[in-house]
Formats: structure tokens, sequence, C-alpha cells
């Protein structure tokens, strides 16, 4: 049985003296892993296709514990994006932790197209830190870990604007009168509070036009870090 999807690379590891496995986002099925037999060989007609942060249609064969890819189509390398380290390495480590966070065989179209957008946009623009990080909190959200950003988490209450808002790995803000008795892992500015809340309610290419400096971005980061840990056990670096 075969099986013709659309699929962006994530990450690949070795398997026997000259296979790989891959792993791989899927516009259809999600979040899947298949073999390449030989691609670790230096004139392997598939091994180009199948590299990380490669959009590809991937022919895949039933097989008794991996799929096997028996054909590859490019359809996109972002060239300009693997020839830039300083854009590179950013876009790596997002894609690491969407790696860890997607679940498997789970597919979500919409996701899918905001994958591509993100890699089209690093591909053709400036890097964008809060385009990354929008995009893992849109993963973060499908994982089932949406913390509560208009109500406090513990009372129910609605949030007052202040100045300065406690946030609770992974369950969200608390209020001020809350967090005197609950242990809080952040501190952050009301206008941090909004850019997360843009991240969730809107567009990926919305949230992307934003503006936050660079001391709220650091915080998005941390805190995303420790959301993405939550999720995975596993430590996450962005």
């Amino acid at each position: 049985m075969t099986d013709r999807t659309e699929a962006i690379i994530l990450k690949s590891f070795e398997a026997k003296e000259a296979d790989r496995v891959y792993i791989a986002f899927s516009r259809q099925r999600g979040k899947i892993k298949f073999i390449g037999i030989g691609t670790r060989k230096p004139k392997a007609r598939l091994a180009s296709g199948l590299e990380p942060l490669t959009k590809s249609e991937i022919l895949l064969v039933k097989g008794r514990m991996w799929d096997r890819a028996k054909g590859v189509l490019i359809l996109n390398q972002y060239e300009k994006l693997k020839d830039n380290l300083e854009k590179l390495i950013p876009v790596q480590r997002i894609i690491s932790a969407l790696e860890r966070i997607i679940p498997d065989e789970e597919p979500n179209e919409p996701l899918y197209y905001d994958l591509k957008f993100f890699l089209r946009s690093q591909n053709e623009k400036k890097n964008n830190d809060l385009l990354g990080l929008a995009l893992l909190w849109k993963f973060i959200a499908w994982a089932g870990y949406t913390p509560g950003l208009f109500c406090c988490n513990t009372c129910q209450e609605k949030l007052k604007d202040q100045k300065n808002y406690k946030f609770v790995v992974p369950t969200g803000i608390v209020c001020e009168k809350c967090e005197k008795i609950i242990p809080t892992h952040f501190s952050m500015s009301q206008n941090t509070i909004k850019v997360l809340r843009v991240f969730l309610q809107k567009k990926l290419e919305i949230a992307g036009k934003i503006k936050a400096d660079k001391k709220e971005i650091e915080t998005i980061k941390r805190l995303t870090c420790l959301m993405g840990e939550n999720i995975t056990g596993q430590k996450i670096v962005i």
C-alpha cells in the first residue's frame, strides 16, 4: 500500500549502516516517522528532498515497523534561510521545539499552513523572533496547554489592568490577591500579556507584526521554554 503526502521535514537520525529515519509534519497525517533506505549514501536519489527544513511531496510505502520513502518531489528547500546562519539557528531551535511538542499522527491542516507561512517568511524576510514564538504558542495550545490570560487562574475573577502580572506555569495568570498565596514563576508587563493574547487569538501573520521590546521578547522566550518543558518533560532551548 502506498500513500502520497505533502510534508515538511523536521528532523532525521541515522539507522543501520546507510539508512535514515525521518520525522516530518504532514498536511494530511500530522507528525509522521518513516525510513529512507540508503539515504546516507553519497549519491542517494532521495536524500536532498528529505533534508530537514525541506517541504516535499513524499510517496510512502507501508511497512511493518516504519513506512518507507519510495519517491520524493521537492516543493521548497528554503535556500536563502539555509544559507544564512544568523537566520537558520533560531529557526532550527523553533523546529526542534515543535518536533517535541507535536503529537504523533494527529492531522492539523491550519497549523501545517502556519508552519509553511513561518518558513516562507523567514526564508524571504528578516528574522522575526515574535513570529517563531507565536507559532510555538499555537502548537502549545493545540497540545492542550492554553494558559488563562483573561481571568485569574485561581479565583476565576476577571483580571484588572495593572502594571505587572504574575504567571504560574503552565496554568496562567493569578490576580494580585491570589499571588500572595500561590507560588508564581514570572512577573510580566501588561504589554507582554497582550502579546501572548494575540499569539493565541489572532492569525500567525498578524502575530508577527505586533511590537514588543527586547526585555518582553526575552520574557516570552523563557516562558515558552518552560511551557514546552512542562509538555515534553525535556529541556527546550529557543
